[in-house]
């Protein structure tokens, strides 16, 4: 939940669904009031049913920032913070020989966001998606972790729309507003 005014915002991030900014106390305050909202069910839906005592472990994690008014950085803020990054300890296999450093795909333009990173399903391709969650077109640029071989605009269900003619490790070009693209790379040829 993001609240905006003149130069300053204000986002509250939560894995819970509702949030308000009515303040429900008795004596309420007149202006808003940000709050995360837990909805439960304490009975049973019919009359005669059942009390829940809603027994067990119940995390809850909630983070505030302050930021300028802009619904991007909003957006940035809320979603890491519910997508931590867990780390994870593993040894290096045997003739394993990508690099730690080339270990992730990137974006450049701040409103585009990779949603999938995944095997091609009819093919040894990777299927790399890409949102502009902007309503305007952005120019972006895709760091790939290698030179791709073969480069592919797809439709969502992976049927073949383009072939792209770029070198290199990188995908440059405008993605329109409100859009997704997926693309095919080949690696091996």
């Amino acid at each position: 939940m993001t609240a905006t005014a003149g130069n300053i915002g204000i986002t509250m991030a939560s894995r819970m669904a509702v949030f308000d900014y009515i303040d429900p106390a008795r004596d309420a305050v007149s202006y808003p009031v940000l709050q995360a909202v837990m909805l439960t069910t304490q009975k049973s839906c019919h009359g005669e049913g059942p009390w829940y005592e809603q027994r067990g472990r119940h995390i809850f994690r909630l983070s505030i920032s302050s930021h300028l008014p802009d619904w991007k950085r909003a957006f940035v803020f809320g979603l890491g913070n519910n997508h931590p990054l867990y780390a994870v300890y593993s040894v290096r296999g045997k003739g394993a020989s990508l690099p730690e450093r080339m270990s992730f795909f990137g974006s450049s333009a701040p409103g585009t966001m990779i949603t999938a990173v995944k095997k091609a399903d009819n093919n040894e391709e990777i299927i790399l998606r890409v949102v502009n969650m902007d309503r305007a077109p952005l120019q972006n640029e895709i760091h790939l972790f290698r030179a791709a071989k073969t480069l592919k605009r797809v439709s969502l269900i992976e049927e073949e729309e383009q072939t792209l003619d770029q070198q290199g490790d990188s995908i440059r070009g405008t993605i329109d507003g409100s859009r997704i693209e997926t693309y095919s790379i080949g690696f091996k040829k």
